[in-house]
């Protein structure tokens, strides 16, 4: 008889593949903290404070705005992969479909008690994943379903200090939450499911400058820190039959730690006359962090542990704003990201993870001094990716996944 996969909870490590998204994007898990920010493919950022959402790009920039400012957005993210089969010795169709669709909303307000000192509050939902393969598909003992929902709440601080330099800074309150599933090979008896659920809040902060070059220059920098998630969850089996699985197949609780990385970003922003203003960015991650996740469980099974060797990554890009009239802004964007993932063996069908484009587009309509709305809209192209998969039973997943994502997101902007 096949050997009984009484490791099935190592299917823990899946959860935060979903992760790198508090600093740039990975998997589907794309950038949606700033409405106005993603209409410049969020190139130079750092440096360009139009809204309270500067809050998240560089808290430092809430101290080149006045008044008491809120701002509400709603984030649709569309992403969309095809599995093509190469090499897999799992039974199920050569080509597999799964489409998502998340909304995120976010909230940001600020305030300036004084003439130098800015105070503002963001709640965003920097991931907001979904993806539900069929119980057929060759990956089944891999990924079935995926619900990952995060949610930060993020007190900010900025100081004008003088007439050219900024500082800012913000503590982040992060909330997760995930339900996943996968199937577990009975052998001749077909197949049971095993859904895993976990929750953690950790606390992490960002530090921001900006400083002005020039009347028309300035630069910005922002660091967000690293993360330590201790992640405490369940594990749960279903349609498990009797004797010898039930003996094996156990519920049971464990637990896991993740250390999220540090994330900088450099950006400049150039007023190259009263009507355009230039944007670049660099952003550097380090997922080099990222080497391993390991699992321990409650009922005395040994750790499971999960390479991953995760590489740093850099992300450029370039934007520009272009100021119509009074009243309308429009943007543009592109950026190129590279990919954390190695190589295709440590690619996960959970999240295919590559280098991306992104080319963005958007616009802000001022209706008044008190009200305007910012609209935008992002494509996100990646390369095919190959993946070889192979699970503790040897399920083996061989094939290449074809992926694109695209953001539409809304945001009103109330002074007070």
């Amino acid at each position: 008889m096949r050997r009984l996969p009484v490791r099935a909870p190592a299917l823990w490590p899946a959860l935060f593949l979903f992760v790198p998204d508090m600093a740039s994007a990975a998997g589907f898990a794309l950038s949606d903290k700033s409405v106005s920010a993603l209409g410049y493919a969020f190139a130079g950022t750092a440096a360009f404070a139009e809204d309270p959402s500067s809050l998240y790009n560089n808290p430092a920039g809430l101290a080149h705005l006045d008044g008491s400012r809120l701002s509400l957005a709603a984030h649709v993210i569309h992403s969309e992969a095809t599995y093509h089969e190469q090499n897999s010795n799992v039974a199920g169709p050569d080509t597999t479909d799964i489409s998502s669709t998340t909304l995120a909303p976010n909230l940001y307000y600020m305030d300036a008690p004084t003439p130098d000192l800015r105070l503002g509050l963001g709640i965003y939902a920097p991931f907001g994943t979904f993806s539900d393969y069929d119980t057929d598909w060759r990956g089944r003992y891999h990924s079935l379903y995926t619900d990952l929902k995060a949610v930060n709440l993020s007190p900010a601080m900025a100081l004008r200090v003088n007439d050219r330099f900024s500082v800012g800074a913000t503590v982040d309150v992060q909330y997760l939450d995930a339900e996943l599933r996968q199937a577990v090979d009975l052998g001749p008896l077909g197949d049971a499911q095993q859904t895993l659920s976990g929750d953690n809040v950790a606390v992490g902060f960002s530090l921001g400058f900006t400083w002005d070059a020039s009347e028309a220059t300035r630069l910005g920098a922002v660091y967000h820190s690293d993360v330590r998630h201790d992640i405490e969850g369940e594990s749960d089996f279903s349609g498990v039959p009797a004797s010898p699985f039930t003996a094996h197949l156990t519920d049971s609780g464990g637990r896991v730690t993740v250390h999220l990385p540090e994330v900088v970003s450099l950006s400049l922003a150039h007023r190259a006359n009263p009507s355009l203003t230039l944007l670049a960015d660099a952003t550097w991650t380090r997922w080099s962090r990222f080497q391993e996740l390991r699992v321990s469980f409650d009922n005395g099974l040994p750790d499971a542990v999960s390479p991953q060797n995760w590489q740093d990554v850099w992300r450029f890009g370039l934007g520009l704003a272009w100021d119509v009239n009074e009243r309308w802004r429009l943007r543009l964007g592109v950026s190129d990201e590279e990919g954390a993932v190695p190589d295709r063996e440590h690619r996960a069908p959970r999240s295919p993870d590559g280098p991306r484009r992104m080319y963005a587009l958007g616009f802000n309509y001022a209706r008044s001094d008190d009200f305007s709305l910012d609209v935008s809209y992002a494509r996100v192209l990646l390369p095919d990716m190959g993946i070889t998969a192979v699970d503790a039973l040897n399920h083996r997943l061989e094939g290449e996944y074809d992926a694109r994502s695209e953001l539409l997101s809304v945001q009103g902007n109330w002074r007070f």
